[in-house]
Parts: C-alpha cells; structure tokens; sequence
C-alpha cells in the first residue's frame, strides 16, 4: 500500500517538472515580441545625420533648415525644434515640423526672440513610436542688433504765429520697426539742449504727422527735431533738424486821443462862429441905420 502511495507522487512530481519545462520553452519561443510588436529588443531611437543650418537672422528671428536624413530606427513622424539662451542648462520646445519622406529639406523659424542675443539651437527627431531621439549635434546663432530708426526726412514748417510753430513731418523712416511713436524736440534761443516738448503715437494706416508748439516767445529762432520710438523702449538718433522762428508781435496801431480832435473842432469851429457873429452884427447895423 505504502509503495503504491510513493510511486504515484514520484509521478506526480515527474509530472509537474515536465509541465514546468514545457511552459518555459513556450515562453521563450513566444516571448521574444516586445509590447510594440517589435522583435527587435531595443530601439535605436534616431538622430540626424548633420546639424541644422541657418537660413535667414532678423533682430527678433532665427530661421533654420536640416536635411531630413538621420541614423536610427524609424519609422519618423516629426521633428522638434528646441532652443536656449546660450551658457543655459534648459532647454525649451519652441516648435514642431511633421516628417514627409517626399522632402529632403525641413525648415522653421524661431520668433520673439531678444535682439543682439546668442542661442543655441538644437532638433530632435520624433519616432512614431513616441519617443524623442537623441539631441542631435546643435548650433550656436546670434540675433541681430537693432539699427534703431530715424526719419528719412526732416520735418516742415505748416504754420507760424507769434506764440506757436506747427510742423509736420512723414512717417517713414531709415531702420528698424517696429515704431511705436514720435518724440517732439525744442531748442530755445541761446540754449544748447534739448527739450522734449510732445508726443505723437504711431498709426500705420497714416503717412502724414502733425504737431503744434505751443507757448513760444515772439519773434525767437527755434532748433526743432523729431526722434522716433521703438517698440522696444529704444529712442533713434536724432535726424535733421530745423529751425524756425515764431513772428513779431504786431505794430500797434495808434490810438485816437480825444483832446487833437477837441483843438482841431475847436480851430476849425473858430472861424464858423466868427462869420456868423460878424453876419449877426452887420444884419444889427444895417436895421439901426433903416
């Protein structure tokens, strides 16, 4: 009875093992496929081949173009274009450029950017999968500075009175925008500095500006500028200046006294009342004599 029980779990654990072997070699022929269906055990996540290039640089853009070829596995659905400020640990995510395998150049331009500003650029390529390859070989670009703008001509005199001077001027200007106004500029007589003495806001739908000096000393020679305002906060040089004197005041005109026309009514009246007297007397005389 008892030899009976032994060899029946003798077989059971024979039993066992065989099931534990076969399970494992299962495993091993099935498993090898990962959980994106690939049967290739690591992905080469891609990279480009060459750095990205730059096209074009304005004070506040930085445009790049890349070649769309790359070391890796695709499939590649996009790139992403990041940026930092130069001597920067961080980098930001400022873009994104889907793939097509009908193009070989890709390109995008990096916006609001600081002017005369160092960055470093850098694309990342985006496997289907969704994962992000290495940072690729980056590059290093500057913005330009800005040429802060000036009036490309000076402005004219509009009108002139004894206490007031009223200019005009254009809107265009030599440099960069974008502008945001006008600074108004006085030189008093005898002086050697300015004074801002106005403020125009720029329109873009205008090509004609106009201001009136106000308070100004009759018949004083005048230095006028107009200086422009960048957006930025930056003010132009100063362009070329006019000048212009106010009018003299004008000649007062005499005034009538009454006592000339009394002495003048009276040296005129004179002579009348003489004649009258003179007539009353004869007229007396000759009706005495009657």
């Amino acid at each position: 009875m008892c030899e009976n029980k032994i060899y029946q779990c003798v077989g059971l654990i024979s039993s066992l093992i065989l099931c534990s072997v076969a399970i494992h070699s299962v495993v091993h022929i099935y498993m090898p496929w990962n959980k994106k269906g690939n049967n290739n055990p690591k992905t080469a996540m891609p990279h480009l081949s060459s750095p990205p290039r730059v096209k074009n640089v304005t004070t506040s853009t930085i445009e790049i173009e890349w070649e769309g070829a790359y070391h890796g596995d695709g499939p590649v659905c996009g790139f992403i274009v990041e940026i930092k400020p130069h001597g920067s640990m961080s980098w930001t995510r400022v873009g994104f450029v889907s793939f097509d395998e009908d193009e070989n150049d890709f390109e995008y331009t990096i916006e609001r950017l600081e002017a005369d500003a160092l960055y470093d650029i850098s694309v990342l390529i985006l496997n289907c999968s969704g994962g992000a390859g290495e940072r690729g070989p980056e590059i290093s670009q500057s913005t330009e500075d800005i040429a802060l703008p000036h009036l490309s001509s000076p402005p004219r005199v509009k009108n002139v009175t004894t206490s007031t001077i009223e200019i005009e001027w254009k809107g265009y200007y030599d440099g960069d925008g974008p502008v945001c106004g006008f600074i108004v500029e006085l030189m008093p007589p005898a002086s050697e500095s300015w004074t801002r003495v106005g403020f125009v806001p720029f329109d873009e739908d205008e090509y004609d500006f106009e201001y009136t000096i106000e308070r100004l000393d009759a018949g004083a020679l005048y230095g006028i500028n107009v200086i422009i305002l960048h957006c930025s906060g930056g003010e132009g040089e100063r362009g070329r200046e006019i000048s212009q004197s106010t009018e003299d005041h004008e000649p007062t005109s005499l005034s009538t006294s009454t006592t000339p026309p009394c002495r003048a009514g009276c040296i005129i009246a004179l002579p009348a009342l003489s004649s009258i007297v003179f007539l009353q007397l004869v007229i007396l005389i000759c009706r005495c004599v009657i």
